[in-house]
């Protein structure tokens, strides 16, 4: 049985975005689910975020604190009502905590392990993911500040990108034989532009998943102390 809704604080969430070439994207999506192209690309990233008081949303108090990392492929889907609408695709998930990978696979698909170094002060954020087989290995560096928009770029404005983001709220992840689908809910949306001092993503810098000139950074935004809530959905299959 999968809970109904998880509550807890976004302490931040880190937006870390590519663009890329649709055909490298279309094969790592299930063929229900088709890559969303802006301006010709694909939109890809990672979203990096810490939890307090996650709980189930029946319980009104406590909960763990934990960090997680989700890679993200934003992606257009059919609705009941057969209406395309636009959402991300997160092919792994990754956790500090032990429950949350034990439990987690109940609510929003697997989570894995991972063991994460997070430094958070004046100078900014700084992460550092290491997975057990290395393959979603990640480290990074964002500054406070205006972000600097890849000259390549597929959107016009940091506003843009928040826009796109806000629009894309539901999130379809493995689970069994089928895409387990989780809405996220705020009671604000704020994001803030920042600017990337350092970044390495096995996953996205593997040549042999994204060939030399396939994907490229495009933008970054983080969101900090924003209460949420994630919503179960229907789910959808994995094939059409």
């Amino acid at each position: 049985m999968r809970l109904p809704a998880m509550s807890s604080t976004i302490e931040h969430r880190l937006l870390i975005n590519y663009h890329a070439d649709p055909d490298r994207v279309a094969p790592l999506l299930p063929p229900t689910l088709t890559p969303q192209v802006v301006g010709g690309r694909a939109v890809v990233g990672i979203c990096v975020i810490r939890f307090s008081g996650l709980r189930p949303a029946m319980l009104g108090a406590g909960g763990l604190t934990c960090d997680n990392a989700a890679h993200r492929i934003a992606v257009e889907w059919t609705d009941a009502q057969g209406a395309r609408r636009p959402g991300v695709f997160i092919p792994g998930r990754h956790t500090s905590s032990r429950l949350v990978a034990l439990v987690g696979s109940r609510f929003s698909g697997e989570h894995r392990r991972a063991t994460f170094e997070v430094r958070d002060d004046d100078e900014g954020l700084a992460i550092s993911m290491r997975s057990a087989d290395g393959a979603s290995d990640l480290s990074v560096r964002a500054a406070p500040g205006r972000s600097v928009l890849s000259p390549t770029s597929v959107f016009a404005s940091e506003e843009e990108v928040s826009r796109f983001f806000q629009c894309a709220a539901t999130g379809f992840s493995p689970q069994g034989g089928g895409l387990a689908a989780v809405a996220l809910a705020t009671e604000r949306w704020a994001m803030h532009p920042v600017a990337i001092r350092k970044l390495r993503s096995a996953f996205y810098d593997d040549t042999r998943r994204f060939p030399t000139g396939t994907i490229a950074f495009d933008s970054a935004m983080l969101m900090r102390r924003i209460p949420a809530t994630w919503l179960a959905q229907g789910d959808l299959p994995a094939a059409a």
